[in-house]
């Protein structure tokens, strides 16, 4: 039997029926809920118990995480979902990385900024100011100082002169120099699977040595699909990391996600249309994002008076159909 979508069907979070919209809101709005965007999530996130708590539960034991699924299906969201922004660096993975280069990525972001950048910087400033000593040297350079002095007044440094280099393949150095910077924050690598293989072995073997240290968290997000990616790269990890199929969408996450949607845009969707189109989605929820947008722009949510109305009934055009 099929489900009853009606407006009486709404989960206790959704609560009241948002106030109506001016044309400028619901199409913004419009945009935030289906669809895909980039940067954040959707206005109509759904949480997933076997997919958000497990996540939060590895945070909170300092775990490695790997967040693996198909393309389009969340990894990302949930993601955002479970680690504030201004408590994480996020590195987006580049094919030609090597390990040290992710080490390398990894300092910079943490607020690490190599020697040769330092001169380089200092030989502008003193070029301005014209900061030099007798013989041409950049005297503040030499000695460390953190504050300057320039025609009477004080300029404050933040950052850090870093006299010794660091050994980017010795994963030691990098953890010290992490903890003397006093590193705190989550470190996502996004599109970990565009890396050569043998760099993701590498690092595999790396982030065993981050985990026993205690001081750095990570989150590994790729496209492929199996737990034990990493666990084959480097066999040490086993018991060490927690793995999340981000591809886990039920048909009650699907039709939650469809129903917030039109609570937020106060619309309905036809019970047929959200049937058909969770039977036929191959359980993706950017199919779902897509055709429900797909549905609302058909019959001119986005420009008229919407409050109310019914989408995606038969007499419509709004067919189901995958997006191509």
């Amino acid at each position: 039997m099929a489900r009853d979508d009606s407006p009486g069907w709404l989960p206790e979070f959704l609560g009241r029926g948002p106030e109506p919209l001016s044309e400028p809101e619901r199409i913004e709005l419009l945009g935030e809920v289906f669809g895909i965007q980039g940067g954040k999530n959707p206005r109509n996130y759904v949480a997933r118990a076997e997919v958000d708590g497990p996540i939060k539960r590895a945070l909170a034991r300092r775990r490695p995480i790997v967040i693996y699924g198909s393309s389009k299906q969340g990894k990302t969201c949930v993601r955002r979902e479970a680690i504030p922004a201004d408590e994480s660096i996020v590195l987006s993975c580049q094919q030609h990385w090597s390990a040290e280069d992710i080490n390398k990525a990894i300092l910079r972001a943490a607020g690490y900024v190599p020697i040769a950048s330092q001169t380089a910087a200092q030989k502008h400033e003193n070029r301005a100011s014209d900061r030099f000593d007798a013989k041409g040297k950049l005297t503040l350079f030499e000695t460390g100082l953190s504050t300057e002095k320039s025609h009477g007044h004080a300029d404050e440094r933040t950052d850090t002169i870093n006299p010794e280099p660091v050994d980017l393949s010795d994963v030691n150095q990098v953890i010290s120099k992490l903890r003397e910077l006093g590193f705190q924050k989550v470190v996502v690598l996004e599109e970990f699977h565009v890396l050569a293989t043998e760099t993701q072995k590498r690092f595999a073997q790396a982030l065993k040595s981050f985990f026993e240290d205690g001081l750095v968290r990570f989150v590994i997000v790729g496209i492929w699909r199996g737990s034990d990616r990493l666990i084959q790269l480097h066999g040490d990890l086993a018991g060490r990391i927690d793995a999340v199929d981000a591809d886990k969408w039920n048909e009650t996450s699907l039709r939650n996600v469809i129903q917030f949607g039109a609570h937020l845009l106060n619309i309905q969707f036809d019970p047929k249309f959200s049937g058909s189109l969770i039977a036929q989605c191959f359980g993706s929820v950017w199919i779902v994002q897509e055709v429900c947008y797909k549905a609302c722009e058909s019959v001119g949510i986005m420009s008229d008076d919407s409050a109310g109305k019914l989408v995606g009934a038969l007499n419509s055009t709004s067919a189901v159909q995958s997006p191509r």
